[in-house]
């Protein structure tokens, strides 16, 4: 496998890496996560949320591959066929490619308008979903995560929400109330529980870039990080949140400050205690 995407390597150099291989895994969890990523990781429903340019690469004597698919649905995007002849980008001219890439960082502009409007973002994510899917055989890890789909969904249409993407094991969605997004979080986390696993979710509300159906931005991003740092179980928001629903009867619990992922000063956080009713 490893000839075939580097048909140029050396042997000394071939056998390096395979000997770092086998030491990070045995051949059967290697196997496992190998069967669990071709089978259920797909980023193609997440294309359409990727607003900035994009410089689309590959090795031209190893043909366009999946790259013309990326060319072909992602809006915005520079496609350069670099002189190599290795499947895998890299394997043949490492600083040239990087040279590729840092121009087109450095140049590139966009003029893409876009619509900006305040939303209530929410990310859910399964719990261990890695290590579930690996302890489980295929066909029923599949039947769960489309009846959490279903069960998720019906929130959804319940309290108004809109979902954007999905990520293979959560969703990302997106509301025009705040209320509702709480309730829908804490419904959906109580739901699933009938099936044997566990969400956890971030809420943050912010001004979003909108195209169509999509939504881009920091505040996006802001309620993925919050999302991670949640609890099994949990739903975890941002101080915006809480204030925009104060004096309501939902009520939180301080969860302390918490420095998130890409941005400059720490945020405070809190959960949801008990049971929502609205």
């Amino acid at each position: 496998m490893i000839r075939a995407l580097l048909p140029h390597i050396s042997a000394d150099d071939l056998e390096a890496v395979c000997r770092v291989g086998r030491g990070a895994l045995t051949p059967r969890t290697a196997g496992n996560l190998l069967r669990y990523c071709w089978k259920n990781i797909d980023a193609r429903p997440a294309l359409d949320l990727i607003q900035a340019p994009t410089l689309v690469m590959h090795n031209d004597d190893a043909g366009p591959g999946f790259s013309q698919y990326l060319v072909e649905h992602l809006a915005n995007t520079v496609e350069l066929a670099h002189d190599g002849q290795s499947t895998f980008l890299f394997g043949d001219d490492f600083d040239g490619v990087l040279d590729e890439v840092q121009n087109f960082v450095t140049s590139g502009t966009s003029s893409v308008p876009v619509e900006r409007q305040l939303v209530t973002v929410v990310f859910t994510d399964i719990v261990d979903s890695t290590s579930r899917a690996v302890e489980v055989v295929d066909r029923a890890w599949r039947t769960c995560l489309d009846e959490h789909d279903t069960v998720v969904r019906e929130r959804l249409r319940r309290f108004q929400g809109r979902e954007v993407n999905t990520t293979g094991d959560g969703f990302v969605a997106a509301f025009d109330s705040p209320s509702n997004a709480l309730q829908f979080a804490a419904e959906a986390n109580e739901a699933v529980k009938t099936l044997g696993i566990e969400l956890r979710a971030g809420v943050h509300t912010g001004e979003c870039e909108r195209r169509g159906d999509d939504i881009a931005g920091q505040a996006v991003h802001l309620a993925a990080r919050i999302c991670s740092e949640a609890q099994p179980n949990s739903v975890y928001v941002s101080r915006t949140v809480t204030d925009l629903v104060a004096g309501g009867p939902i009520r939180f619990e301080p969860r302390g400050e918490r420095k998130l992922k890409g941005l400059d000063r720490p945020i405070e956080t809190f959960s949801i205690a008990g049971a929502v009713s609205v």
